[in-house]
């Protein structure tokens, strides 16, 4: 599906965004709005996208899990992980195709697939994987094992564990799951252990999801695809209201976009209703401003940051500089928005950030207040 005509050749001779369009002050319009083949005009709203539905994403998905699997030579990449580590890196398979090539090992760490034994060295002689338990939590002179958790003694059902080791009961990893379900998250489901990162992989989701309610599992599906769908560049979910469609566009830039199920039409590079010729940083700062009362919007400019990485809006109100996004794990200094990794162990103090920061806060506060009586100022009148 596609809006607009077709773009002309001629447009490489002429750019589009060279050209003009005016208005004749006799109430004529000067531009084609359907441009015949080999006219100089061009409509710049003009893409070509599609609306998918789910099983066709999913198709889409396994050609492309498929694709990165026959690229490695003599692997054992399981389509699920494929899956997963694509997710991860935003679908590039050329980006995840290198690195699982040069090492592997070293790249499955890094997206928290399987332990970092330099981390947790207790771990690192062979684990028991027969029936997945942890013999360290064994009561001594008893055939009792407790968990960490809910310090449960338990003799007739194994601890789980991933690749970490850190072993928990069965009914503390169910309700781990269904809690971080509820909170919308999928494919970033983690161990227990606080200072532990490693993914819970589908199949161990899967497994420990069985006997409970179906309506859990489908939750589970359904949340992990919509995470997928959301990583990947040229997708984007419906935003109409029980509308299962997705839109396929091979771009990422701002354009419109028009659901054939439900008509709806929003930005594709935003999400937000379709805004030209405002930008989408631009139309962000509005809704924000719009949908918060006044002292709202006041305290988030004051108060609040964007992720370097998922640009979500975080509030920090103590503690260290360093920072975890709970919407895509991105570590960053709180500070000079540093990756974390390169950061260094300046927790308290950022050398990298040169202005005082107490001087910065005020400024801060200063510019919100007066942000705000232009804002209201304008607002009462656009109501």
């Amino acid at each position: 599906m596609s809006i607009g005509a077709s773009a002309s050749d001629s447009c490489s001779e002429i750019g589009c965004e060279d050209f003009d369009y005016y208005y004749d002050a006799d109430g004529g319009d000067h531009f084609d709005q359907s441009p015949a083949p080999g006219s100089i005009l061009c409509d710049p709203e003009y893409v070509e996208y599609s609306c998918l539905d789910q099983q066709q994403v999913e198709d889409l998905f396994d050609k492309i899990v498929k694709e990165l699997i026959e690229s490695i030579p003599q692997n054992n990449l399981k389509p699920e992980l494929a899956k997963l580590l694509l997710h991860l890196n935003k679908w590039d398979v050329e980006q995840v195709r290198i690195c699982l090539m040069n090492d592997s090992k070293q790249f499955l760490i890094e997206n928290h697939i399987i332990n970092d034994p330099s981390n947790h060295p207790q771990f690192r002689k062979p684990k028991i994987t027969n029936n997945n338990y942890l013999p360290k939590n064994q009561i001594p002179g008893t055939s009792s094992i407790e968990c960490t958790v809910c310090f449960e003694l338990t003799n007739s059902s194994p601890l789980l564990h991933l690749d970490c080791g850190h072993g928990f009961c069965k009914s503390c990893w169910q309700m781990h799951i269904e809690t971080q379900l509820q909170n919308g998250v999928s494919s970033h489901i983690t161990c227990m252990n606080t200072n532990c990162s490693l993914i819970c992989q589908k199949d161990f989701v899967l497994d420990l999801l069985k006997n409970q309610p179906c309506e859990i599992d489908l939750k589970y599906e359904q949340t992990l695809f919509h995470d997928f769908v959301s990583s990947h560049p040229y997708l984007r979910l419906c935003l109409g209201s029980d509308c299962d469609k997705i839109i396929f566009c091979n771009t990422s830039k701002a354009h419109r976009v028009i659901c054939s199920n439900c008509n709806i039409k929003f930005c594709f590079k935003c999400g937000s209703d379709y805004h030209a010729p405002a930008s989408c940083e631009i139309i962000k700062k509005w809704l924000v401003k719009c949908a918060d009362d006044s002292e709202t919007a006041n305290y988030i400019s004051a108060h609040t940051k964007d992720c370097p990485n998922c640009n979500s809006c975080i509030e920090k109100n103590g503690g260290c500089n360093h920072m975890q996004c709970s919407k895509c794990r991105h570590h960053f200094c709180w500070m000079c928005f540093r990756d974390w990794k390169t950061h260094g162990s300046e927790y308290y103090e950022c050398s990298r950030y040169k202005e005082n920061p107490q001087i910065a806060q005020e400024a801060n506060h200063l510019k919100a207040r007066r942000a705000l009586e232009r804002y209201l100022h304008y607002y009462e009148r656009f109501e």
